[in-house]
Parts: C-alpha cells; structure tokens; sequence
C-alpha cells in the first residue's frame, strides 16, 4: 500500500511541475546553465546548452532558432583554436547551433525563425543568451516580433534591460578574446507590449547597440491535452487507490 501511495504522490508532483513548467511570466535571468562538455574555467572546446535553471524549474527540452539574417558588420568567434567562418551562410549556421562558446561580435540585429506560427497568447518560453566580459552585464536589447514576410508586426516590442540576465557562466576562451562569460534571459510572447492583437508570429528580431548573440530558442513544453490527461490519469488513480483501502 505504502508503494501506490508513494506512486500516486510521485505521478502527482510530475504533474504539477509539468504545470509550473508551462508558465513564465516576464523577463527572467537564467540561473544556471549544463553544457556538454562542461566548461570548466578557460575552456578551449565548444559546449552544447543541454540544460538550463529559471528560479527552481530546470527545462532541458530545448528547440535552438534558425538564424535568417544578421547585421555583417561584426566578427565572429568560436571556441579558441578553432576558425571562426567568413562566409555569411556559415555565420548564419553559426548562430544557429546549440553552442555557447560560438556566436558574433557586436550585432546590431540578427534574427531568428521560430518555424511556426504563434500569438501572444502563447506561453512558450524562449530563450536567449550573449556573450560578456567577466564583470559586465549583458547588452540592453530590444526584441520585435516578426511575421512571414520578416516584417515588424506592429508597434509589438520587448525591452531586455542590461539587469535582467542571470549571473556568469564559467569563463571560456573564444577566438576574440580570453576569460569571457555569458549570461542568459527568458520570456515569452506574452511579455511583448504593443497596439491591437499579436498574432501571425514566425520569427524574433533582437536589436543593439552592440549584441553579441550565441544561442536562441526555445522550451518544448507539454501540449494542453497531455497535460490534462496526466493530471486527470493521477485523480483516477488516487481514486483507486482511497477504493481499495477501504
């Protein structure tokens, strides 16, 4: 009997953390970071995001955004030793991978595909992180939402301060420099202020002064009905469960 129960409780703790999973609300910092391989302080390898921490719910289903366009003013850089691209499709690529040690220098904007289309209704979390000195913050940017065409959809906008990224990863060395950091934010379209309906999402612009972009995407969560399902599987076997011991 103590095993069902402890069954029960433990189907019902899933549920509720898939719940809290598909919510988030405003600009957050990222906490903590999982990279494969580790970064252990001056790394000289390239590290894939597997995982990432918001506050006390960890997501590591994570989609990485196609990058479709970029300000080619800047430089790019990868982990040290490597050899960062020229071309303008393998920096696009570039921007596209799961990679925090590889991204470029000083953007004024890239952006991104989300690869479907969303409103703001939509609580998907997304994700983004940049590239930092040790000891700065993260570059102020301001995110657009973008529809089919890769047009403004509207007046819609959504400011990131230089405040709201989460602290330092471990310090790696690129081919630009050595001893740098990054730092990460979440939202969601829900966060984005703006005139009318947002609605028609396909992709993201996000604009600086100078953004040094590494990873965007964005969380897999549960859809409704899986969640609903789960939650309504828990009750019944609750249920069972008070049946057969009385």
């Amino acid at each position: 009997m103590k095993t069902c129960f402890a069954s029960v409780r433990g189907l019902v703790v899933c549920c509720v953390l898939l719940a809290a999973q598909v919510g988030m609300a405003s600009v957050l910092g990222i906490d903590s970071t999982v990279t494969t391989p580790a970064l252990p302080n001056a790394s000289k390898v390239e590290a894939e995001i597997t995982s990432f921490t918001v506050g006390t719910e960890t997501y590591s289903d994570l989609i990485f955004l196609e990058a479709t366009a970029v300000a080619n003013t800047s430089q790019p850089f990868v982990a040290a030793g490597n050899t960062p691209p020229t071309l303008l499709a393998d920096i696009l690529g570039l921007l596209s991978s799961p990679y925090i040690t590889q991204g470029k220098a000083n953007a004024g904007w890239v952006e991104y595909a989300i690869g479907a289309s969303m409103d703001g209704s939509d609580d998907t979390p997304f994700f983004m992180y940049e590239l930092n000195l040790t000891g700065t913050d993260g570059d102020a940017v301001t995110v657009t939402p973008l529809d089919s065409d890769g047009a403004a959809i509207g007046d819609w906008t959504l400011p990131i301060a230089s405040s709201d990224y989460g602290p330092q990863t471990s310090a790696v060395n690129i081919s630009l420099i050595s001893g740098t950091n990054s730092r990460g934010v979440t939202f969601t379209l829900a966060d984005f202020t703006g005139t009318g309906t947002l609605s028609g999402v396909e992709g993201l612009r996000f604009t600086s002064g100078g953004l040094d972009p590494l990873a965007v995407g964005m969380v897999v969560v549960p859809e409704p009905n899986t969640l609903a399902l789960l939650l309504m599987a828990a009750a019944a076997l609750a249920l069972a469960v008070r049946r057969h011991a009385a």
